[in-house]
């Protein structure tokens, strides 16, 4: 991976600073000037509840306007990317910093807990999602944009998906695909280039590695692991603590448990 150099990363911290003070004064400000024009001054218990009225404001002001500047810039397009000066490489940073203050765990947690303001706050950021999601607070989705959240799928606490990865000095970025109604168990790792297929489950603590491709009507029992570009088949079905490594082909209709190996590389070893 290539490395940044501490003054490269004094710039960034530098930046990220004055982008932080504006968002919130701009927030503060715009939730200052609602609350004037529309109450006017307040004394006495009134002014409790208009601090209270005026820290909510806040906070959606916080959070479209992060939104709204996210969205503002080109989309992430799927690719190889060398680090770090490719143009690409700079969006992603870029953009990495403009959401990360929706990342701090309260400002997370309660985005999270409103269904509807999840919905347009990742909608305005580019995620293709549908309104009849299901998704707990503290869900980690790094790369909104390049992520695919099927109809009526439901995603569990501390899941964290990507839609990128870095190997040998190159951004990868690729799409989370989720079909609809699948389920993601509690605490299960999704990398970039996923694929999974409707009426799917995959069971918690699973960690899929990037390029893998699930059929439909497949059940994955807890902690399965999943190497690179491992294609498994519909209606499959593995034990839990299943280790499936990369490159292996599972066909239709097979039940996979232990430590699993189909790959070409495989093959030609026991040849």
């Amino acid at each position: 991976m290539a490395r940044t150099s501490g003054k490269v990363l004094f710039l960034i911290d530098f930046f990220s600073a004055i982008y932080y003070f504006f968002v919130i004064s701009l927030s503060l400000y715009s939730s200052d000037f609602l609350m004037t024009w529309v109450c006017g001054k307040v004394s006495g218990y009134w002014s409790i509840f208009y601090w209270i009225i005026f820290c909510t404001f806040s906070f959606l002001f916080l959070v479209f306007y992060i939104s709204l500047i996210y969205s503002s810039l080109p989309r992430l397009k799927e690719g190889f990317s060398q680090m770090p000066n490719h143009p690409t490489v700079l969006l992603w940073v870029i953009k990495f910093y403009i959401k990360k203050p929706l990342t701090l765990p309260l400002i997370h947690h309660v985005l999270h807990s409103f269904h509807t303001l999840t919905y347009v706050v990742y909608k305005l950021m580019g995620m293709n999602i549908s309104y009849g999601f299901q998704m707990s607070s503290n869900v980690d989705i790094r790369d909104p944009e390049l992520f695919v959240f099927g109809k009526d799928s439901t995603i569990g606490g501390d899941v964290i998906i990507t839609g990128h990865f870095m190997i040998r000095e190159n951004l990868v970025l690729k799409k989370v695909v989720l079909a609809n109604n699948v389920m993601i168990g509690a605490g299960a790792k999704i990398l970039n280039g996923v694929k999974i297929g409707a009426h799917t489950a995959i069971g918690h603590g699973c960690e899929i590695s990037h390029d893998v491709s699930i059929g439909t009507n497949c059940i994955l029992g807890a902690k399965t692991v999943l190497g690179t570009n491992v294609v498994i088949g519909n209606r499959v079905r593995t034990k839990e603590g299943t280790f499936i490594l990369k490159g292996s082909v599972i066909a239709d209709e097979s039940y996979i448990e232990g430590i699993f190996d189909n790959s070409v590389d495989y093959k030609n070893k026991i040849q």
